[in-house]
């Protein structure tokens, strides 16, 4: 009975995958530190020759120094001649597979020497032509010895295979993911081995250096490989995936025959390949960005997948197999190099996972143009030193003044046309937020809405949609911006960005949202204006139903002529109280309080009753007191419904009338001779119920009514008005 396998879950898998990367850097690690080390820091001269920059555990050593040959003590023939070539970083680069027989044939020898308890080095210092000084080899290297490349591979290969077992673990169906996963393995089998002998003091054992060298022909050709499948498959699948064995077919005995020595040259065996499978791989790129037109799904996924690649793989193509294949020395060190894999790694797995595309899209073409204004700073400065034969210092300055003329502008140029995208100004969107808003009807307000989004997104399509949320958010990994209901609105669904050519963006939902909470206040001030429309209308409605009409009603029913003439008169001006505050018109104080006057002394003159009602002093500051609608449409019929108390009931030969301001309070008090309330009998109820209504009107506009005790008898009634 065999056991059914245990499914592992991602984390699991990512588990798995960490220790197989832990116990594969500490064996890089151990490998590398169990070397002997002299504590010397080597480099290549000028004059193609090896020189001693520092000597850690000799202080006796002046440097520089050139250092001539090893040998142990004794003189058993064991002497080894230095050449540049012993501190190549990587073999492949030389001429032919004799040259590196040679080189790991000297490799041998000289660990044969350091192998010993104590070493004889022949150097030439600064003040003596000729030196031999015996060294002890430590049995260990230190791990502070090792130099920043050998922690760029590490960390290179770790980040790498981590990365891509991460992508595989949440998406192990996917061939595509698949292939990323197969990308982070020979990237980390490359770096790894690259890392123990490329950062060697001096000498590597030959078998060890040999698989080592293997071991990083087929990472690479592993990695190259992968890469390619990728591109043939994700984001659409251009060839069946059986059709993907044709890359091992290929590829895998090119490695064998370079392996075995069978290649033209050693550069033809490594970094022809590598060459190729760039050059595939870029060709994959650009068909895959043509069948993907009209998918703007795919276009993000592509763009920074293509970008990524290309900075990386051809970039490292570029910096180091271009130059091997045509026998020039690299630009930088393999080491360092491995760092350019790293550095765009974590943004091919983020475009891979199709997670947040839309923030990477802006980052990608920044960071292109910034690549290309580095490449196109290179390219002159190398320009101005062959063509010119400017000195390097020279040339570097002008080629940096020239690129800041000409690159920054054209960059800002290339940014506007390719990535920034129309935008309405703030001003625009609040207007034509407005317009949506005041629309006449719910159909016009709907209309305006959909033209405000397209204004605003460009959306292929705009459908109605599911959306119970109170705020703008993506869908479908960006292809749709849904929107909630807003007022009359129903909720909607934008679909494909720009007429397609982008996905919606979280920039894109804060916008929506910006307008969305602009269409909600200015729902809100419509709604209340509207609102305070209504409760206007009504209020002057009950205006002239209950005075207006009442007068003309009152005016229609006397039976002699005057007493109609003066009801009538009274509801004119009530009427011309009406219509000032239709216009809204703003009324001066001492304008209404002398027109009140002059009405008040025909009423009381056709009464028989005299008005004391003294002109007021310049001092009093009337004039400069406006008054709106609600505080003389308040103050009106207050002071006439006084005045018609007193002929009704008063029995007064006098009315006298004071107004004052008191600190922005309109005080006035309406005073008679007359009987008084206690001596009005009957009438006593109906004036208590009359002032009851006073103080409701004033109590509106926050004022007081009330009746003070007269001195003289009569009655007097003090009211005031807030202004």
């Amino acid at each position: 009975m065999f056991l059914k396998p245990f499914p592992l879950t991602p984390g699991g898998k990512l588990s798995w995958a960490a220790m197989v990367m832990l116990l594969s850097a500490l064996a890089v690690v151990w490998l590398t530190v169990r070397l002997p080390w002299l504590g010397l820091t080597l480099e290549i001269g000028d004059d193609r020759a090896v020189h001693i920059t520092q000597a850690q555990r000799t202080p006796a050593l002046l440097t520089p120094a050139r250092l001539l040959a090893l040998q142990k003590p004794g003189g058993d023939g064991s002497r080894v001649e230095l050449q540049a070539a012993d501190l190549v970083e990587e073999p492949d680069t030389l001429d032919s597979y004799a040259a590196i027989d040679d080189f790991l044939q000297r490799q041998q020898q000289l660990r044969a020497v350091l192998d010993g308890a104590s070493v004889q080095i022949s150097v030439v210092t600064p003040v003596q032509a000729h030196a031999t000084l015996t060294l002890t080899p430590a049995p260990r290297r230190p791990l502070s010895s090792l130099p920043a490349s050998f922690w760029v591979q590490l960390l290179t290969g770790a980040g790498g295979f981590l990365i891509g077992v991460w992508v595989w673990a949440l998406r192990g169906d996917d061939l595509g993911a698949r292939c990323f996963a197969l990308t982070g393995a020979g990237l980390m089998l490359s770096a790894f081995s690259a890392a123990i002998y490329s950062t060697r003091e001096l000498a590597v054992p030959a078998g060890l250096f040999r698989v080592l060298g293997m071991l990083n022909h087929l990472g690479a050709a592993v990695f190259g490989m992968a890469l390619v499948a990728l591109f043939l498959v994700f984001p659409r699948q251009l060839v069946k995936p059986q059709w993907l064995k044709l890359l091992p077919a290929i590829f895998l005995p090119w490695f064998v025959l370079d392996c075995l020595g069978l290649c033209p040259t050693p550069t033809m065996g490594m970094y022809l390949p590598a060459l190729l499978q760039t050059g595939l791989t870029l060709l994959c790129i650009a068909l895959q960005w043509w069948l993907s037109r009209g998918q703007p799904l795919e276009r993000a996924a592509l763009r920074w997948l293509g970008l990524a690649a290309m900075l990386t793989a051809a970039l490292f193509t570029a910096l180091q197999a271009l130059p091997a294949l045509l026998g020039r020395e690299t630009a930088i060190s393999q080491g360092h190099a491995f760092g350019l894999f790293l550095i765009l790694y974590a943004g091919l797995a983020l475009g891979l996972r199709r997670y947040r595309l839309f923030d990477l899209d802006r980052w990608a073409f920044r960071l292109l143009l910034w690549a290309g204004g580095a490449a196109l700073l290179a390219a002159m400065d190398v320009a101005l030193v062959a063509l010119l034969h400017l000195d390097q210092g020279l040339s570097l300055t002008l080629a940096i003044l020239i690129c800041g003329f000409l690159w920054l502008p054209l960059r800002g140029w290339l940014w506007r046309k390719l990535i920034e995208r129309r935008r309405l100004l703030p001003h625009d969107l609040f207007q034509r937020v407005l317009q949506v808003a005041l629309a006449p009807d719910v159909e016009s307000q709907r209309q305006r809405w959909r033209d405000l989004l397209h204004a605003m997104f460009l959306p292929l399509r705009i459908e109605p949609a599911d959306h119970g949320g109170c705020h703008a958010a993506l869908a479908d990994n960006g292809l749709q911006l849904r929107l909630p209901a807003s007022d009359r609105l129903p909720a909607l669904a934008l679909v494909h960005a720009h007429h397609g050519r982008r996905l919606f963006s979280p920039q894109d939902a804060a916008l929506a949202n910006e307008a969305l909470v602009m269409l909600r206040h200015a729902s809100d001030s419509r709604d209340a204006y509207n609102q305070g429309a209504r409760e206007e209308r009504a209020r002057i409605a009950r205006d002239l139903h209950d005075d207006i009409g009442s007068r003309l009603l009152t005016g229609l029913h006397q039976p002699e002529l005057a007493a109609a003439r003066r009801s009538i008169q009274q509801a004119i001006a009530e009427m011309r109280t009406v219509i000032n505050g239709l216009t809204g018109a703003q009324m001066r104080l001492d304008e209404m309080l002398a027109e009140l006057r002059h009405e008040t002394a025909q009423r009381l003159a056709a009464a028989g009753i005299a008005l004391d009602w003294p002109m007021p002093e310049p001092e009093a500051g009337f004039e400069n007191v406006m008054l709106d609608y609600r505080h003389y449409r308040c103050y009106l019929p207050v002071l006439r419904e006084l005045v018609s108390n007193v002929i009704r009931h008063a029995q007064a030969r006098t009315v006298a009338v004071r107004i004052a301001l008191e600190g922005g309070v309109l005080a006035t008090t309406v005073g008679d001779d007359g009987v008084g309330m206690a001596a009005a009998g009957a009438d006593q109820g109906r004036s208590r119920h009359g002032l009851a209504n006073l103080q409701d009107r004033v109590a509106g506009l926050n004022g007081s009514a009330t009746i003070e005790p007269p001195g003289d008898g009569g009655t007097h009634v003090r009211f005031t008005l807030p202004l």
